[in-house]
């Protein structure tokens, strides 16, 4: 499974991942995110301002904001 893992500004370091559309690529989720403004699906919404940087993961997505613990990064 492919899902975009997006990780949010401030401390400490967190994330939560979306599903990638199955027809989606990495492109058009950061092209949609930037135009409208915000992130959202069923139980999230998540403003442009305060993503600090995503990527294109593969394998068991987590299902809410997941916290990294000190000196995990």
């Amino acid at each position: 499974m492919k899902f975009i893992r997006v990780f949010l500004k401030g401390e400490p370091t967190r994330w939560t991942d979306f599903p990638l559309p199955a027809n989606g690529n990495f492109h058009n989720f950061i092209s949609r995110m930037r135009f409208e403004g915000f992130i959202v699906d069923d139980n999230r919404y998540i403003a442009l301002d305060q993503v600090a940087t995503m990527f294109l993961h593969e394998g068991q997505a987590t299902q809410s904001f997941t916290v990294m613990a000190p000196g995990q990064a």
